[in-house]
């Protein structure tokens, strides 16, 4: 073997480290002399200056290298893209070894929105109070003079301290207090003193791992109470995070067996019924392993919205749904492996009882998802009131199927004197290991309301709550044991569903997300995205104008009902709206976006968050549709629907039929029945509008089950483009 690491990162000098113990030889690519510099220690080889394609080429094919390591930056995204494009030219196994996520590396999070470019960096600082600090180096700051509003009196920059940083920041800064030019390392109290000498609410600083100091700043983020906004990496596969992971590559002969099969650890916390305490101990669980330094992918069992908030609240990950009811099995098993990338462990959060599903079936349920990803369950249970019939229950749950993927128990709810009892009891008579319990603790427990827990954003003190819990799960769970479990998990393919995807159309998306509109699956954004879809977030509450040069409008479902004053008396926005519609700009509007949408909503006793709601005043909204929305005391359409459209819309023809789901306490007065709805029990009902441009229902779409939706979507979303184009009409 010949290994090229293409280096100048403290990464590449660990790995020439270890491929050098190997007795493998090396050689290692760099740009600069200062990087060939890090490796005066090691006796390899270097390539030192900046290669074209054309010259890795050549002198791959000269030296004769197999094999090629990539710990270049994770920004570095133009050499990235070079080295692999000759390794697949020329047939070289290629690996990408990156900094670690160092999200974790904080023992406690400050609040966190992850962006995926400088623009939308710009964007997010747009809409948030206070001063921007700058740590994104020094080439960025055009973007934020371009794109951030009152730059000049709002922003503030660190660059290194060298001359070409400090001439440019003399070209983009009228007042030279508005940056600093110093050089690394910065601990926690460097990157404090800087927030504080910019009076900034706000970091701005870019995914660069552990060795880029990104524990540092936010924890200084989190210990100056400043809001950081997250440059994600640029997106890359063939990931090593680990270099220990290269022992699979040592002794194979097909290098592909490695990229194709992870073992991906895995653990489901499901529970005998609901409100037996699934979403605490999973936040228990998520809360501590995060203090520890594990980088978590959270997943949540069926349709649900807030459960994941809470999961994403923690973890600083999007969390996943993994819905067996939408999804065939195999695509349910790329959509889970996808999202398993870069992660130390998944953890995925059950439904209901473990085996309550669709109806009168297990479909769908936790059981279900389990069985079809091979993934070890423990199952929560509160054993309180029960002696010996606790083991009866615990062992029906354990054989009601063949292979339950049940391996363990945790108790919840009861008192510290009696875990033993119920401990050995349940290991005697059941075979399964108790890996702890957690004991009843008011102080911990979380909101609830009509459409289940308050929101991760209205919770008081929830970080305070989070970070009891997981100290109650470090005391009291096996959380060693809970690991070694996941560790255990079954091989995994690890194709990705997303992969397949390509962009239908390059076009721009206004999503509203805030404190009434926040019921999203992160899978729709990511298929948006895949398609083309640049989002661009707004708040129909708080801003007073739609993003510009939008083509397309998403309204995802909330709690509209309890800001119903805001929403009515933001008069600008709701007549941008309106404009967009008739403009014929694609809009969907699900469940509290429909109510918006609407004519108008009497919230009665489920409104009165906002100061002066009257419940029973029937509160204008856009009338784009029509219908009054009245909010009830039952539940509506509850559960999955097929639902089949009437008529001709951007999302499909008459007689076309998709699968979603229904969950909210309202009705729609005088509203348009464009769809007929059809539950499993055959319940069959009307409802919603599906104008030209207009999708507007109580039934939430999941694009994965559905993608030809969003496909029309964008495809609808280009021809908008075009039009404004050639009209020259780029605006509202």
């Amino acid at each position: 073997m010949h290994w090229l690491v293409i280096g100048g990162t403290s990464e590449s000098v660990e790995a020439a480290a270890y491929l050098t113990s190997k007795g493998t030889r090396v050689t290692v690519s760099v740009a600069t002399d200062m990087g060939a510099a890090l490796y005066d220690d090691f006796s390899v080889k270097l390539w030192v200056g900046y290669l074209n394609r054309e010259q890795f080429t050549e002198r791959m094919l000269a030296e004769k290298i197999t094999h090629v390591l990539d710990a270049s930056h994770p920004f570095a995204v133009e050499v990235t893209r070079t080295v692999k494009a000759v390794c697949q030219a020329l047939g070289l196994a290629y690996f990408r070894y990156t900094r670690r996520d160092a999200m974790a590396e904080a023992p406690l999070m400050p609040e966190i929105y992850r962006v995926a470019d400088g623009r939308e960096a710009a964007r997010w600082i747009n809409r948030l109070p206070g001063h921007a600090a700058l740590l994104t180096g020094v080439k960025t700051l055009d973007i934020y003079r371009d794109y951030v509003i009152d730059f000049q009196q709002r922003c503030y920059a660190r660059v290194l301290d060298n001359e070409a940083s400090k001439a440019r920041c003399r070209e983009m800064f009228e007042d030279e207090n508005h940056w600093q030019a110093k050089m690394p390392p910065f601990d926690v109290e460097a990157n404090r003193r800087f927030l504080r000498d910019s009076q900034a609410k706000i970091l701005v600083t870019k995914d660069s791992g552990a060795a880029g100091g990104l524990p540092e700043k936010l924890e200084a983020a989190r210990l100056e109470g400043v809001v950081v906004i997250l440059i994600r990496r640029p997106e890359e596969r063939d990931i090593l995070e680990s270099l220990d992971r290269l022992e699979f590559v040592f002794g194979k002969r097909n290098m592909t067996d490695f990229s194709k099969v992870s073992g991906m650890p895995r653990l489901m916390i499901g529970g005998t019924q609901s409100g037996c305490g699934k979403t605490t101990v999973t936040a228990a669980v998520l809360q501590a392993l995060t203090a520890r330094g594990m980088k978590l992918a959270p997943y949540k069992c069926g349709p649900d919205y807030i459960d994941p908030m809470f999961h994403r609240r923690i973890t600083g990950a999007p969390s996943i749904n993994l819905d067996s009811v939408f999804l065939e099995p195999e695509k349910m098993r790329q959509l889970f492996a996808f999202h398993m990338r870069k992660k130390d462990m998944a953890l995925v959060e059950g439904v209901m009882g473990y085996y309550d599903g669709q109806a009168d079936s297990d479909r769908g349920s936790s059981y279900h998802v389990a069985a079809i990803t091979k993934t070890p369950a423990v199952l929560v249970v509160r054993p309180e009131g029960t002696a010996l019939s606790a083991a009866a229950m615990i062992q029906g749950f354990k054989g009601f199927r063949k292979d339950s993927m049940i391996r363990g128990v945790i108790f919840n709810g009861i008192r510290e004197g009696m875990y033993d009892f119920y401990r050995k009891l349940v290991e005697v008579e059941t075979g399964l290991k108790v890996y702890g319990f957690l004991p009843k603790d008011l102080k911990v427990s979380l909101e609830s309301r009509h459409l289940g827990l308050v929101t991760a954003v209205e919770q008081e003190r929830l970080s305070d709550k989070l970070e009891m819990l997981g100290g109650l799960a470090e005391k009291y769970l096996d959380l060693d044991g809970l690991i070694t479990l996941a560790n255990g998990a079954e091989p995994m393919e690890n194709a990705g569903f997303f992969d397949k995807i390509a962009p239908v159309g390059h076009v721009r998306l206004a999503v509203a997300m805030d404190e009434a509109f926040c019921f999203y699956y992160e899978d729709n954004l990511e298929m948006l995205r895949r398609l083309g879809v640049e989002i661009f977030p707004f708040s129909p509450i708080k801003d007073s104008h739609l993003p510009e040069n939008i083509q397309g409008i998403y309204l995802g479902g909330g709690y509209p009902e309890l800001h119903v004053r805001r929403l009515s008396e933001n008069e600008t926005m709701k007549e941008e709206l309106r404009r967009a519609a008739l403009k014929g700009i694609p809009i969907i509007g699900e469940c509290g976006g429909y109510m918006y949408l609407s004519e108008g909503i009497q919230a009665g006793d489920s409104g009165g968050r906002d100061i002066g709601c009257d419940g029973n005043k029937i509160w204008p909204m856009t009338g784009i549709v029509p219908g009054i929305c009245r909010m009830t005391k039952k539940l509506g359409p509850f559960g999955y629907v097929t639902g089949t459209c009437r008529k001709d819309s951007f999302i499909g023809r008459a007689g076309e039929s998709f699968l979603a789901h229904e969950f909210h306490y309202s009705e729609m007065d005088g509203g348009a029945a464009d769809f007929v709805l059809v539950k499993s029990n055959g319940r069959r009902w009307s409802g919603g509008m599906a104008g030209r441009n207009i999708y507007a229902a109580y039934p939430h779409l999941y694009f994965c089950a559905n993608p030809e939706i969003a496909v029309n979507f964008v495809r609808a979303m280009a021809e908008i483009k075009r039009n404004q184009e050639e009209d020259g009409d780029s605006m509202l």
